[in-house]
């Protein structure tokens, strides 16, 4: 028996890591839910303005059959005009912070990946192994729930804010978290308008980019890969399926210029007008 699960163990080992290694993230089904996130760090008023203007009105930022939701994130920093108040909320979307739940979703995803791919009588031993020794995590993840972090008074803000979003535009790594989020703000440099790409080989925010690109032509736009083999982001955007960041500078913190607004609220459009083509099957 020790032969067979080391022989095992050994097969879908190396296919994981060849399926890491050559899948590409192409959507599939039509992306429906859409947030944009304004005020992650409350001094970038760019994402700051438009998000108040579209709560206010978001007739320009509709599309047929997509629910698109602006939201601000961080309040408190808003109001006081300050990056942050305790901590930096673009940094705590992980599963310490964003507590039990996280975990449990995380580990869940891994029994139906295992699940998906031992789908033969050779793998029926070990599928039955893994299946049971991650079963019992997840119990024993559910049933710590009430000892994890939790929402309190002791929690940094931003700590807490985390968790309240994650709650409304996840959980994180679920089947129910929001399709896309964009994530707006500014920077001091001049790097005009910069989309920032998390993964390489996700060909649907690709072709998005590009779309975007070609659209606000001649006016650049950049692509900026932030791509890491392990780094798990703690971003705000990463509790999205399809992680957007958009940067838009050079513009001092606090101040709010009326070109960059114009630029970043193009990017936007033509983002919206991308998904909607997207779900038209254009």
């Amino acid at each position: 028996f020790s032969l067979i699960f080391s022989f095992l163990s050994c097969r879908i080992q190396i296919k994981l890591l060849l399926d890491k290694m050559t899948s590409c993230h192409v959507a599939d089904d039509p992306i429906k839910k859409v947030a944009i996130f304004g005020g992650t760090h409350g001094n970038e008023l760019t994402g700051v303005f438009l998000v108040k203007h579209w709560l206010e009105n978001g007739t320009e930022i509709q599309r047929t059959g997509l629910e698109v939701k602006p939201f601000i994130t961080n309040p408190r920093a808003v109001k006081k005009c300050t990056r942050y108040v305790d901590c930096d909320l673009n940094r705590v979307f992980d599963p310490e912070n964003l507590g039990a739940l996280c975990q449990l979703i995380s580990t869940s995803s891994q029994i139906f990946h295992i699940k998906d791919f031992a789908n033969g009588s050779f793998y029926t031993v070990f599928f039955l192994y893994v299946y049971v020794t991650l079963a019992t995590d997840v119990v024993n993840l559910f049933l710590s729930a009430n000892n994890s972090k939790k929402m309190s008074e002791d929690l940094p803000y931003e700590v807490r804010r985390a968790q309240e979003i994650n709650h409304l535009f996840g959980p994180k790594d679920s089947e129910d978290s929001y399709d896309i989020i964009f994530d707006l703000h500014n920077t001091t440099s001049n790097m005009g308008c910069t989309l920032i790409l998390e993964d390489s080989r996700n060909d649907f925010l690709i072709q998005m980019f590009h779309y975007i690109k070609m659209s606000l032509a001649p006016l650049p736009c950049y692509v900026y890969l932030t791509e890491h083999p392990s780094l798990k982001y703690a971003t705000t955007r990463s509790i999205a399926k399809y992680a957007v960041g958009i940067e838009v500078g050079p513009q001092p913190q606090g101040v709010l210029r009326a070109d960059i607004l114009d630029q970043m609220r193009k990017m936007i459009k033509h983002a919206l007008d991308f998904i909607h083509n997207f779900n038209e099957g254009k």
